[in-house]
This record gives C-alpha cells, sequence and structure tokens, in this order.
C-alpha cells in the first residue's frame, strides 16, 4: 500500500504520555492518517467501539488496565476482534512478546520508536488488513453464488424430475429440444402413438422435421423458428405427420420455450397430441352439414316449382319456372329438361 492509499485510515493510539502521542500524532498526520487517541485501556476500548479504527497502536505499561488486559477485552468483542493490534513497549523480553501474540497482537514495535520503522508496520498491516476485508468480501460472495447455485441445481433436479413423471405418465410425444446442439429426447410416446421404435428415433431436429407432411413442413418449421427468434416462450400449430406405417396422424403440438440469464433461448420442451379423431369427426360433421344443406336446397326448389305450377296451367310457363329454380339451386348457366 503506498502512502497516497492509507488516506483517511483511521489509526488509534494508546498511549498514557502525552508526549509520545503528540510525536506519533504528528508524524502519522502527516502521512494522511486521520489519528485517534487514547491516554488509558478503558477509553481506548470505547473509541475503538465507537470509531472502529483500521489499526490500533497500544502502549503495553499504562495505569489501570494495561496494553495485554486491554487487548484481551478488544478481542472479546465481536466488533473490535479484527482491528489489527500493534504493541509499542519497552519490554524485550520474549515471553512478553510471546504472551502479547497469544491475546491477538499481530506485530510489536520496541521503543523508542523509529519513525520509518513505525510508518513501515503501519502500511504493511494495513495492507494486510484490506487485503482480509477483500478475502472475506470475496469468500462471502462466493458462498453466496454457491448457495445460490445449489438453490438452483436443486431447483433443476426438482423440474427434471417432473418432467420425467410427466414424461411417463402422458400419452402424448413428448420431447425435449436443445437449441444449441439440435438434439432432440422423445419419450415413449412417439412409438406408441405413431409406431417408431426407440432404435428408428432420430435424435437429431432433421428427424423431427423429415416426417412432417410434405405440403405442411415449410410452415410448421417457418413457425416455430419465428417463436424462437422473437423471443417468445410459447408455440403451437396442427399438421400432418407420418406414422412409421406410413399413414398420416392429424398431430396439435405445443411447444415452450426455456432462456438463459441472459434472455438467450437454449432448449425447447413440448408434447405432440394425436387429434386424427378429432379431424375425422370435423369432416364427418362438415359432410353432413353439406348433405344437409343439399337436401334442403332440393326441397325448397321443389316447393317453389309446386308452387308455380299450382299458379299456371300453361306447360310452357311451369317448365321456363322449373329451368329458372334449378337454375338458381344449382347455380348453373344452363339447364336443360327432356321430355
Amino acid at each position: 500500500m503506498s502512502v497516497a492509499t492509507t488516506e483517511r485510515s483511521a489509526i488509534l493510539i494508546v498511549d498514557d504520555i502525552p508526549a509520545n502521542l503528540e510525536v506519533l500524532f504528528n508524524f502519522l498526520a502527516g502521512y494522511g492518517f486521520k489519528i485517534l487517541v487514547a491516554e488509558d485501556g478503558e477509553s481506548a476500548i470505547e473509541k475503538a467501539e465507537y470509531a472502529l479504527p483500521e489499526l490500533i497502536l497500544l502502549d503495553i505499561i499504562m495505569p489501570g488496565i494495561d496494553g495485554f488486559e486491554t487487548c484481551r477485552r478488544l478481542k472479546a468483542n465481536e466488533s473490535t476482534r479484527d482491528i489489527p493490534v500493534i504493541f509499542l513497549t519497552a519490554l524485550s523480553e520474549t515471553v512478553d512478546k510471546v504472551k502479547g501474540l497469544q491475546l491477538g497482537a499481530v506485530d510489536y514495535i520496541t521503543k523508542p520508536l523509529q519513525h520509518e520503522e513505525v510508518l513501515a508496520r503501519v502500511q504493511t498491516h494495513l495492507r494486510l488488513r484490506n487485503l482480509t476485508k477483500q478475502l472475506q468480501a470475496q469468500n462471502l460472495q462466493l458462498e453466496q453464488e454457491i448457495k445460490q447455485r445449489q438453490q438452483y441445481e436443486e431447483a433443476l433436479r426438482q423440474s427434471e424430475e417432473r418432467f420425467q413423471v410427466i414424461a411417463h405418465a402422458t400419452n402424448d410425444a413428448v420431447w425435449d429440444w436443445d437449441l444449441l446442439t439440435n438434439e432432440v429426447w422423445w419419450n415413449e410416446g412417439v412409438q406408441t402413438l405413431f409406431g417408431y421404435a426407440p432404435e428408428v428415433v432420430g435424435s437429431n431436429i432433421a428427424w423431427w422435421y423429415g416426417q412432417i407432411h410434405l405440403e405442411d413442413r415449410e410452415q410448421v418449421i417457418s413457425g416455430i423458428h419465428k417463436a424462437i427468434a422473437g423471443g417468445e416462450t410459447f408455440w403451437v400449430d396442427e399438421y400432418r405427420y407420418r406414422c412409421s406405417d406410413g399413414s398420416y396422424a392429424y398431430v396439435l403440438n405445443r411447444g415452450y420455450v426455456i432462456q438463459d440469464s441472459q434472455g438467450r433461448p437454449v432448449r425447447m420442451l413440448g408434447g405432440m397430441m394425436d387429434v386424427t379423431e378429432r379431424k375425422q369427426l370435423e369432416e364427418s360433421l362438415r359432410n353432413t352439414a353439406d348433405e344437409l344443406q343439399r337436401q334442403y336446397q332440393r326441397s325448397q326448389l321443389f316447393a317453389q316449382v309446386t308452387l308455380k305450377i299450382r299458379q299456371s296451367l300453361q306447360l310452357e310457363e311451369v317448365l321456363q319456372t322449373a329451368v329458372t329454380e334449378v337454375q338458381k339451386i344449382l347455380q348453373a348457366d344452363r339447364v336443360l329438361i327432356y321430355h
């Protein structure tokens, strides 16, 4: 960490000798640090809890609670335990240094203080403090991402299980199309409805397209790709689909487009329903309706001709009336009557 990057870093200096405080205050403030001071352990703990400095320079020998006890209390407090503590001491015994490190201090600076050493150690531990914060933030973010991914994977697993249950329970031909690889998975319905053995069913989209009736193929392919490219989530169409025996079944095909987090279509799920019987019934109903219409028209013709005959006894007029009414009913240009 350069001197420039230490601006606004708060340092708490704790020493019972005002002259020592003044020297360190002036020196470190000249390098852009924000300086807090305390003359005893009790006030140091209070200021640390309130201001939460980035670093504490702590004298050991002080009236009241000494530096060791002050450090112990700071490390026992959840709000201040992570603040690095550097001891300032004239003690040089190894046992004292070990005691301080065991209490949670990160370093020692031995009196009389050398300004260059103080600055170097302060900058080093502030850099370590910042790196630790960054690492903690990255770890927290990573933990959150892992948790989100686990939740996503669990939701995906449950979704896949539900899909498999539905795919095996339905009579429809269920399909799962990977839009990135163009591979298609089919359930047993493709055999049940259309008679294709598993070893015959192709795993590529081209096999699916190849079974669509030639007269319907362009419309179906164009429609499904238009829906995908247009960002739509649902597609539906009716068309003729070839069975394994060469006959054609009418199918209602519905598909749902799945997009990734960037909104790109990556997958499509759907199902084909055989609606041949419905189509045949519709055709039968149309034929019946047409036949009823023709019978009604014939009855109307006979009624009108009969009326005209009753209103006229002239044969030529009767025949002309019959021709005119037949032309209307049949929408014919010419009608000939043989007798």
